[in-house]
């Protein structure tokens, strides 16, 4: 039920559009602009392809990635499992997490879950004595995640540090092997991430640019306009504060990897390291303070959760540690119940589903629309290559970072507007969105608006103004 108490979100809508332009055939970072990776939309496109195009659609898409959420709870009992602990111990950290304010971000049709199901099932791996297919496994898994998205780059690249540094310490006769299986398993997933690229006609490299380094810019450019570090330290506290029994749960399992671990100074102990270190430079260098950046963390602290078990030691204790999680888990599906409940009878995902649908049905496949998020159709073309640049006000965006002597920058530029509108016929829709378009493309879009203001009639949509061409318009 919550995965359809749920009003589409900002980024979602951005994968599902992007996700439609590739399932029609459209080029990504050469026909549009795409600065998400693609990987996983070229692997989710014939399922897709399976869908009525209807804006519902995003309801299946998002039952999909319920099921690597599913495959997460999973792979973390089994872990628990290999730790010679309770499976409970793996499967409740991952419920405790779905919180109000986290669930959203699990629930609705992004990329990461499938980056974080790729990253913790190479986590759990290196949590195993080093070996050649181990090796090869958590290297091809790591490569993968991070191309799928790149969100867990700092745990990934120091827990696999650890454990190659572990392996080459400890089993000399195996050191060229282990680093042969590695480079087979950073190949193989470059080989079948480039091999999936051939059918949406574009390459690995041109992906990682324009999606990878260029969003790292984008982000460094940002962070380098703004104070970002204490917004996100207040959220942190925020989020923490207010769900004390994580922190409880999250330090207790740390405690307790600690406790027992750094008496083995086992692979399992130089491994946690590497993702703790990872997860501290992935929070202390991050430039949002949003809320999806703390979900990769609690993927992958949920990993030590197993280990309370180890510090509760007598098995009374650990039964009842057991039985406190699981009155934890049972409160949370009692708030979260409660909370979607609310959420469904507001009414305000349906609302905003059915106007969107109303809204698509009005806009044959063959147009082109003006407009970004709440002022767009979701399924059909933008006017040009660009949809948004996400300027929030100078200097931020993607046009200060682009190269200059890049194809890219010339479909930012003023000049490509214009010619893009004078080529074609007059747009289905367009809506002013000054925060979202390129310098000077909103001043641009009110002039054009003027000229031909007889051919377009205003209309409220979601709260927001919107001008549809007459003749479709009802």
């Amino acid at each position: 039920m919550k995965v359809l108490s749920i009003p589409l979100s900002f980024d979602e809508f951005l994968h599902a559009h992007y996700l439609w332009l590739i399932s029609i055939g459209r080029i990504p970072h050469t026909d549009f602009w795409c600065h998400y990776p693609a990987l996983s939309y070229a692997l989710i496109s014939p399922f897709f392809r399976l869908l009525p195009e209807s804006i519902y659609s995003i309801f299946a898409l998002r039952y999909l990635g319920l099921c690597f959420f599913i495959a997460l709870g999973v792979t973390s009992a089994y872990h628990a499992r290999r730790l010679g602990t309770n499976w409970l111990w793996g499967v409740l950290p991952l419920a405790l997490m779905l919180t109000p304010d986290i669930i959203p971000w699990v629930l609705e049709f992004r990329t990461d879950a499938y980056a974080a199901l790729a990253a913790i099932l190479a986590i759990t791996i290196m949590f195993n004595e080093p070996a050649p297919f181990r090796s090869f496994l958590a290297t091809g898994l790591s490569a993968l995640s991070l191309i799928i998205m790149p969100k867990y780059v700092y745990p990934l690249t120091f827990a696999l540090t650890a454990y190659f540094i572990f392996g080459f310490l400890k089993g000399k006769g195996k050191r060229l092997l282990l680093l042969l299986s590695g480079l087979a398993g950073l190949m193989s997933s470059v080989i079948f991430a480039q091999c999936i690229f051939l059918f949406i006609h574009t390459y690995l490299w041109s992906d990682i640019y324009w999606s990878t380094i260029i969003m790292q810019k984008y982000f460094l450019h940002c962070a380098s306009t703004e104070t970002s570090l204490p917004s996100l330290l207040s959220r942190l506290y925020y989020y923490f504060s207010t769900y004390w029994w994580i922190i409880i749960a999250v330090l207790a399992g740390l405690s307790g990897w600690l406790m027992t671990e750094s008496k083995r100074r086992g692979v399992q102990f130089w491994v946690g390291l590497g993702v703790i270190i990872g997860l501290s430079l992935f929070w202390g260098t991050c430039a949002w303070p949003w809320t999806q950046y703390i979900v990769p963390g609690l993927f992958c602290l949920a990993l030590f959760m197993p280990y309370i078990e180890h510090l509760l030691k007598r098995p009374f204790y650990q039964l009842a540690g057991i039985a406190l999680l699981t009155i934890l888990l049972s409160l949370m599906i009692i708030s979260n119940g409660l909370h979607t409940i609310k959420e469904y009878a507001s009414g305000s995902a349906a609302h905003d589903f059915s106007a969107r649908q109303e809204f698509l049905h009005m806009v044959p496949r063959s147009e082109r629309v003006v407009g970004f998020f709440m002022t767009h159709p979701c399924f059909r073309e933008d006017q040009t290559f660009v949809t948004w640049d996400e300027r929030w006000g100078s200097p931020k965006g993607f046009f200060p970072i682009l190269p200059k002597t890049s194809k890219v920058y010339s479909y930012f530029q003023l000049d490509w507007l214009k010619h893009s509108l004078d080529i074609s016929k007059l747009p289905a829709s367009i809506s002013l969105q000054a925060e979202n378009y390129p310098p000077g493309w909103d001043e641009y879009y009110r002039a054009y608006l003027l000229r031909h203001i007889d051919n377009y009639v205003q209309a409220d949509f979601l709260g927001n103004v919107l001008f549809i061409r007459k003749d479709l318009a009802k």
